[in-house]
């Protein structure tokens, strides 16, 4: 299962953390155990995505989290947020990010 998202605009001098809610993935009394986030170029050219990931994700309440950084003014990225649950399903929420300099969204 998963689902695709387009998160705002991000200036590329800021450090934000990104959240995402699996909950409407899980079923019953199912619950999110282990998590991974990977980064890849939608759009644009960054010849190192994975530089705009700031530490590891973290999961709290079925949510998770990671702090995004910098990044290529006008690139848009695509994040993987992979989840495994309790019960062994696999899902995956795809979120794109664009960079930008201006405050001008």
């Amino acid at each position: 299962m998963s689902s695709n998202y387009v998160l705002p605009v991000k200036l590329s001098s800021t450090v934000v953390p990104i959240e995402v809610d699996f909950i409407s993935q899980l079923q019953g009394d199912d619950a999110v155990v282990a998590i991974e986030v990977t980064v890849s170029v939608f759009s644009g050219v960054d010849a190192n995505p994975d530089a705009i990931l700031s530490g590891s994700p973290t999961i709290a309440q079925n949510r998770i989290t990671q702090v995004i950084t910098g990044g290529v003014v006008g690139v848009v990225y695509r994040l993987s947020f992979s989840a495994t649950t309790f019960y062994g399903n696999n899902t995956i929420i795809y979120a794109n990010l664009a960079i930008t300099d201006t405050n001008s969204f």
